[in-house]
């Protein structure tokens, strides 16, 4: 399934020069233009318009036809895991599953990939794509049940939908009891591929059976949803428990020159509109930002509007609001972090890809990688 980015807004940004820190100077960024950020973060909160509530096979065949969107119960993105795969699938999982492999292997002396966790994994892709890439132990991590479900579904090579539903009653672990210990797991699918372990749990408090890894990664902007330094830290603690001595974390985030840039302050933090075909005449709509959503410039933290629709044409049958809370985080903020918590940051990149750094034209984002002391 392909994504198409329409009306993604570029634009000229006045970036601070020495943004990444005197501890790094290979990463000290000139004045570029760049194209902003629009990494898929990770949902909470959302409020659900849908005319059915009802899941299938297909995310656009999940809601009846009307000619306008029906107001609903609150709800979350994650009790509708496919058509959140769906909106944010523009991401090629496949040459960031090789990134993956790469930068490790890079960052520990040619070492080969053999364990690997992932914090608020969502659908599972980026782990179950490092499974069926040959990695023999890999663990997904996420604190919704429906989610989590169809995450397995998804790695087993089964349909998600009503099913994925129906098995989130049953996780294991979700909310007060993160310390729980996984249920075994099949560890092959229908046909015969690898397929990685999900763990129900807080990202901020977790205890995983089978540690240490080789690494522990927090995709998709999902470590910006640590709000505050105390979550972050906590965060950042579990994750070195979890990491044998050398082992690799690997954060992925927005680009900290959009902290920067003045664009935050005066409530132009750019909007960016993106569409996904789903089946005959059918398309998932996806608007990242609203004109002047709110931004704490102390606590650095922005109310990101975002709203996904499921067309039938030009008909509106499905639509999804939500004001998401997500933290920006500056460079020294995560090595003051890393600090506390026994890690080290080893390289900054502007992109999953090895020859991209934060000075690079064409980095839009941070993919920090720090290594456990």
């Amino acid at each position: 399934m392909s994504s198409v980015r329409l009306h993604g807004r570029s634009h000229t940004r006045s970036v601070l020069s020495h943004f990444a820190g005197s501890f790094l100077p290979a990463v000290h960024a000139p004045v570029r233009s760049r194209e902003s950020y629009r990494c898929a973060h990770k949902k909470s909160t959302w409020q659900v318009h849908a005319v059915e509530q009802g899941q299938a096979g297909d995310v656009a065949e999940s809601a009846t036809s009307s000619s306008s969107p029906a107001r609903g119960k609150p709800g979350s993105i994650y009790t509708q895991p496919e058509l959140y795969k769906a909106a944010f699938s523009y991401r090629d999982i496949s040459s960031e599953v090789s990134f993956l492999k790469e930068v490790y292997s890079r960052h520990t002396e040619g070492s080969e990939l053999t364990s690997v966790l992932e914090l608020g994994c969502g659908p599972g892709e980026h782990v179950t794509g490092l499974a069926r890439a040959g990695v023999p132990r890999a663990v997904g991590l996420d604190k919704c049940p429906e989610m989590l479900a169809f995450a397995r579904d998804l790695a087993s090579g089964k349909a998600g939908g009503a099913a994925a539903g129906k098995k989130a009653k049953q996780a294991v672990g979700f909310g007060a009891s993160s310390q729980q210990k996984p249920a075994p797991e099949p560890q092959q699918d229908q046909s015969g591929l690898p397929v990685p372990e999900f763990v129900a749990g807080d990202m901020t408090n977790f205890e995983i059976k089978g540690a240490p890894f080789d690494m522990v990664m927090c995709l998709l902007g999902t470590f910006s949803h640590m709000l505050d330094n105390s979550a972050a830290a906590a965060c950042l603690r579990c994750a070195v428990r979890h990491l044998r001595p050398g082992g690799l974390l690997l954060l992925e985030l927005g680009h900290p020159g959009d902290l920067f840039d003045g664009t935050y302050i005066i409530g132009d933090g750019g909007k960016e509109v993106w569409e996904v075909p789903q089946g005959k005449n059918k398309k998932i709509f996806v608007e990242w930002g609203a004109e002047f959503d709110n931004f704490d410039p102390v606590t650095q933290i922005i109310d990101r509007t975002v709203s996904i629709s499921v067309l039938k044409g030009e008909e509106v049958e499905q639509s999804i609001e939500e004001v998401v809370p997500y933290r920006q985080y500056t460079v020294q903020e995560l090595d003051l972090l890393a600090t506390m918590t026994g890690l080290r940051i080893q390289q900054l990149y502007g992109e999953m890809n090895l020859e991209v750094d934060l000075s690079h034209e064409e980095a839009y984002r941070l993919i920090a990688v720090l290594r456990k002391l």
